[in-house]
């Protein structure tokens, strides 16, 4: 299973990254992602980050990645049941000019 924790940390760090302004930027923009400010970018960053992660989980049994080749397994990839979750949003993010209404 992936840490719970490490996904926290990230997705705390990827909202802190957020200002309010940005948010009300995208709260008001047009529903066409060239329309909207950079935050979009950021988060289908972040998705396509994830989506990866889950990628890897399922083509490998048995993968842990280790922080700086430590006896400590900072992600233990085996299987998330989201993932088809997070794909789908990266899928709808990354390939559709519009989104969904």
């Amino acid at each position: 299973m992936l840490n719970p924790i490490f996904f926290h940390v990230v997705l705390m760090y990827s909202a802190s990254q957020i200002s309010d302004s940005e948010v009300q930027n995208v709260s008001s923009c047009k529903m066409r992602v060239d329309t909207c400010p950079p935050v979009i970018g950021r988060l289908r960053k972040l998705l396509v980050l994830l989506s990866l992660l889950y990628l890897v989980s399922h083509t490998s049994s048995i993968l842990s990645i280790n922080l700086f080749l430590s006896r400590v397994s900072i992600l233990s990839l085996t299987s998330f049941p989201l993932s088809s979750f997070f794909l789908k949003i990266s899928y709808s993010l990354l390939f559709h000019r519009r989104f969904a209404p």
